[in-house]
């Protein structure tokens, strides 16, 4: 099933979202970079899913909706200009605690969380209530895709909604390793101009 955010609104979709994800399915999201898998983050069947989906075996990023919420799932005691940077266009890798599952990390100690500067990224984690998943919507090795027409006929019957924004103008969010004593930037994306400022004055 595919939904127009703009015909339906956001109210709708995510009510929409919300029964597929707590049904332990998977939806297409658009986010404030490209679109997403979303599906319960802390399930293992559902993380195994995204792993099918994807036909990849790598680490699976998370999307919270709040600074207070990546708390409870990961050590985000980082310098505040860097903080400053969220919600936006970001994967902070840092700490995990020990309420994830190792599933989603393939056993590393580091979780990337995404806090999507978005309305309806923000309302869908509110009403889910616990973090979902953040990970491109493609197949592993191949470009993320911003085109809901796309990613329909890619994923076919392997996603049960797609939330349609139209074409997404933009690039992958901009990852930071923060788990050495110097924060290291692991992927250049969206965001990477403002991130490079931050990180002059902060030397």
């Amino acid at each position: 099933m595919r939904l127009s955010v703009s015909k339906e609104g956001v109210d709708k979709v995510i009510s929409e979202a919300l029964n597929i994800i707590k049904k332990k399915r998977i939806v297409v999201y658009p986010t404030d970079t490209v679109y997403g898998l979303g599906a319960l983050a802390l399930d293992e069947e559902c993380v195994r899913n995204i792993y099918k989906v994807k036909k990849r075996h790598k680490p699976v990023s998370i999307a919270v909706s709040s600074i207070e919420m990546a708390r409870n799932y990961a050590d985000m005691n980082l310098p505040k200009q860097f903080l400053d940077l969220l919600p936006g266009p970001y994967t902070f890798l840092v700490r995990k605690k020990p309420v994830v599952p190792d599933i989603l990390t393939i056993g590393s100690p580091l979780i990337g969380i995404r806090i999507p500067d978005s309305l309806l990224c923000k309302k869908l984690i509110d009403r889910v209530d616990e973090p979902i998943t953040s990970t491109s919507a493609n197949i592993s090795g191949g470009n993320e895709y911003t085109d809901p027409t796309r990613i329909e006929k890619i994923f076919n019957k392997d996603v049960d909604l797609i939330l349609d924004m139209g074409i997404l103008q933009s690039k992958p969010s901009t990852v930071i390793d923060f788990s050495a004593k110097e924060p290291k930037i692991v992927r250049k994306g969206k965001g990477i101009e403002k991130l490079l400022e931050v990180m002059e004055r902060s030397e």
